[in-house]
């Protein structure tokens, strides 16, 4: 269950859950986002670039994101940060694919 309620779209702001970009990572691309987005620009799939963003753009987000969550705090929004996890570890879906 969410913690956070939706109710309609009109009422004021409340609540609110702010992501984070720590970790952040550009996804291995499989067959088909290589098909789709890259395959004009590269002969293989594996020469995609993949992997974690510069630091300089990681800190310049998350300083952002900051900024953003103590403007909302000001105006009486209860702001919700999810705690850091590995974005490095692959996933796999229900139909067996590797993400990552």
């Amino acid at each position: 269950m969410s913690l956070v309620s939706v109710h309609n779209e009109w009422d004021p702001l409340e609540e609110i859950i702010v992501g984070t970009a720590a970790g952040a990572r550009v996804p291995r691309a499989d067959r088909s986002v290589f098909a789709v987005e890259c395959a004009g620009e590269y002969d293989s799939q594996d020469q995609v670039p993949s992997g974690p963003y510069p630091d300089r753009v990681l800190k310049e987000t998350e300083e952002e994101l900051h900024v953003l969550c103590e403007e909302l705090t000001k105006l009486g929004v209860t702001v919700r940060r999810p705690q850091q996890r590995d974005n490095s570890a692959l996933t796999r879906s229900s139909k067996g694919n590797d993400h990552g």
